[in-house]
């Protein structure tokens, strides 16, 4: 472990706080069951990526393409990742069983996989006249036709092993017949449970909400949601029938290789699709604003499916572009949070998004969060950091004052000067022990430099990002959907 610290899931915050939020309320079990990542107590020295250097530039200008490291091939149980001479890749994730299910799926009801923690009992009896009320609401609710008959076990086949308890029911595998032919027969379906003192209206609202907002998003790195129906026709709880990730969750793969994170490949792999995805969901008008591993679900060959909108904020998605987005409430999870969600009334959802993607990168390359929570009053880590960004924008408005006073005429006099600036960032940045992106090659640590802007005004939009010529270079193993194609999902 060295000089690291453990990281561990964190409480994610409700809004507003005296309120009960499903989230908020299982929190603090749910962390004490999950296995420990690190934080950092000193800053990470990464030897794994190439072309190492400060995030300093005073002009625009084009960098070659990246190489990505390559690994040994060979038969040996480690290659779960293997790079080829080509740079293309694959990922071998393992298939996951029941018991491995119940921490990794965990974001999908909240789970609480300790056997020591008791679950609620839910012994409320309905009529059947009082059901059928219910069912009447939920699809005026839905607006669709009323099914009388129709429940999870008619429509989508049997319930069979328990993955997942938590505080609002269960997840369980669901395929028809005995056994699944293949893996697109089988699903995920979660039950939302009522909670002990939850009135009927809450109730319902709650888990409507949340569908009606899931059901409508189709892109192939967001988890599909089916459909909500009863349990059966004699059980008052309702269940959501989701997509089936077989792979786990990110925090989980970032646990098993938590000494020196994912190779950048991987990492950089898994981070295109990340932002791809919640492109997608920017543009629907949804804002996640809870990005984090546990909330990253993936198949066995290594697509990422964003999962978990239970603190997602919808926004009207206008013709008028610079409109601004305003949201408000503390949401999330510690090390995740933006820092103006900590100090601002109202902020942009999509920029805390943005942010969110920014630590899930650094988990990702080091196995580790950067800091415990972004304010430089409670943690020194950030507080570090913001030290790490003032020097950097010394040396970059020095660079500047040198252009202005016609210091540098030439443009060979120019790319030195950048260079002088650089080195001298890296110099006083590692003397310090101020720069978390050491060791990350130049695309990398310039995208994540302006995604880590404390400033949400000036933080890089998702948009700037896919336009990134860095970003634009990652190999991703999985299909990029084309910006047409992207307007084809959204309509249909």
């Amino acid at each position: 472990m060295g000089l690291f610290g453990k990281l561990k899931p964190h409480n994610p915050y409700p809004s507003p706080p005296e309120k009960s939020h499903p989230v908020f309320d299982t929190a603090l079990q749910e962390s004490l069951s999950r296995p420990p990542l690190r934080i950092i107590n000193s800053w990470p020295s990464i030897s794994r990526d190439d072309n190492c250097t400060s995030p300093i530039s005073t002009t625009s200008s084009n960098h070659s393409h990246q190489s990505i490291p390559q690994r040994s091939i060979s038969a040996a149980p480690s290659a779960r990742f293997v790079v080829y001479p080509d740079g293309s890749h694959t990922h071998s994730i393992k298939c996951m069983g029941p018991s491995r299910f119940t921490t990794s799926l965990h974001n999908l009801t909240h789970l609480l996989p300790s056997k020591s923690l008791k679950l609620p009992s839910f012994r409320e009896k309905k009529n059947a006249e009082e059901l059928k009320k219910e069912r009447t609401v939920v699809n005026a609710h839905l607006q669709r036709p009323i099914m009388d008959d129709c429940c999870v076990a008619t429509k989508w086949g049997t319930c069979h092993q328990v993955i997942g308890k938590g505080t609002f029911g269960i997840v369980r595998v669901v395929y028809k017949g005995d056994h699944p032919s293949s893996p697109n027969d089988q699903y995920a379906v979660k039950e939302f449970r009522r909670k002990g003192s939850e009135s009927i209206d809450h109730y319902i609202k709650r888990l409507t909400t949340e569908y009606s907002l899931c059901s409508h998003l189709h892109h192939p790195n967001v988890v599909e949601t089916f459909d909500l129906l009863p349990l059966n026709n004699t059980c008052p709880v309702f269940c959501q029938v989701m997509e089936y990730c077989n792979g786990g969750d990110l925090f989980g793969l970032i646990y098993d290789n938590s000494q020196d994170g994912l190779e950048p490949a991987e990492a950089n792999c898994f981070f295109k699709q990340i932002m791809h995805g919640v492109a997608y969901l920017h543009s629907m008008g949804i804002a996640h604003r809870d990005i984090k591993p546990e909330n990253l679900l993936l198949t066995a060959h290594g697509i990422i499916k964003i999962s978990d909108f239970g603190s997602a904020a919808s926004f009207q998605v206008d013709v008028d572009r610079n409109k601004p987005v305003l949201a408000r409430g503390l949401y999330g999870s510690e090390p995740y949070i933006a820092p103006e969600m900590f100090t601002d009334p109202v902020y942009d959802p999509r920029a805390a998004d943005v942010w969110s993607c920014g630590i899930v990168y650094m988990a990702m390359r080091t196995g580790a969060h950067p800091w415990q929570v972004a304010q430089p009053n409670s943690d020194d880590n950030y507080a570090r950091y913001l030290q790490f960004r003032h020097l950097v924008e010394q040396e970059r408005d020095k660079a500047r004052e040198e252009r202005r006073m016609g210091q540098q005429k030439t443009e060979q006099e120019r790319e030195l000067a950048i260079l002088k600036a650089r080195e001298s960032v890296r110099k006083h940045a590692k003397e310090r022990g101020l720069d978390i992106l050491e060791g990350f090659g130049f695309g990398a640590k310039r995208i994540i430099y302006r995604i880590l802007d404390p400033n949400p005004q000036k933080r890089i939009t998702v948009q700037l990002i896919l336009e990134n010529d860095w970003f634009k270079t990652i190999c991703c193993c999985q299909p990029i959907l084309s910006k047409q194609e992207e307007a084809m999902v959204q309509e249909g």
